[in-house]
């Protein structure tokens, strides 16, 4: 299955729900569910680091827009893009080796 890290607490807020745009420099033409797993650092007490933790649907890919900073948990920057996420489902956690980009790691769900 396709992966993905991403940092804390990014990870744990669009597990929540709050966070339904994940912003990245580089689009993607990948939709369907990925692997959402935790980055390794930076570690922040109580929340885990350098686990998969959840699967999501990618939906959509485009440019970042000011109207979309509330729904990706941050601030705005030009030029970056929002993959759209739906479908978000939790999992039981075990530890990976993330890395940058998209990587795969065997999983079935």
């Amino acid at each position: 299955m396709k992966a993905i890290s991403i940092k804390q607490p990014f990870i744990d807020l669009i597990i929540k729900g709050q966070k339904t745009l994940e912003i990245r420099s580089w689009q993607t033409k990948v939709r369907g569910d990925v692997l959402l797993c935790s980055s390794a650092n930076p570690k922040i007490k109580g929340l885990l680091s350098g686990y998969a933790l959840a699967i999501a649907e990618i939906v959509d890919c485009r440019p970042f827009m000011k109207k979309d900073a509330m729904l990706a948990c941050c601030g705005y920057e030009p030029g970056l893009y929002a993959w759209e996420l739906a479908n978000i489902r939790k999992i039981k956690p075990f530890p990976v080796k993330g890395k940058l980009g998209f990587f795969h790691i065997e999983f079935q769900h």
